[in-house]
């Protein structure tokens, strides 16, 4: 089984939290599923902005190919510059971890790496 987090920012997007959840608890993507929202934090230009943000976390039987595809794809329906994730193949001898941004295919700004200080989690007070 694989472990799959998600932050979602709410600020311009379309949905609220509670819509999004109900986009999760109808797909396929987790077998397993929580929800949080935290105060997040996010670079723009060079200054670092606050967001209300959805974390999503539970377990998946999706390829991290699979999740980073159907992500794309939340970016459009959600209006995201990016959404980032990790996911972490638990049961395999490597125990592989990919974190990732995953932006927009109509972002034209300057495209940041993943930084673990910005991402949330449930459980923890502060970002991870």
């Amino acid at each position: 089984m694989n472990v799959l987090k998600i932050n979602i920012g709410l600020n311009n997007n379309p949905l609220n939290a509670e819509q999004i959840k109900q986009i999760f608890y109808k797909n396929n993507l987790f077998e397993f599923i929580l929800f949080d929202e935290k105060e997040g934090e996010y670079i723009n230009d060079r200054f670092v902005y606050c967001e209300p943000t959805l974390i999503i976390e539970g377990e998946t039987k999706q390829t991290a190919e699979q999740v980073e595809t159907y992500i794309f794809l939340l970016c459009t329906l959600l209006t995201q510059d990016c959404i980032p994730f990790t996911f972490a193949d638990l049961l395999s001898k490597e125990q592989k971890q990919i974190n990732k941004l995953v932006y927009n295919k109509n972002f034209n700004g300057l495209k940041q790496e993943f930084d673990k200080n910005y991402f949330l989690t449930i459980g923890n007070k502060t970002n991870n």
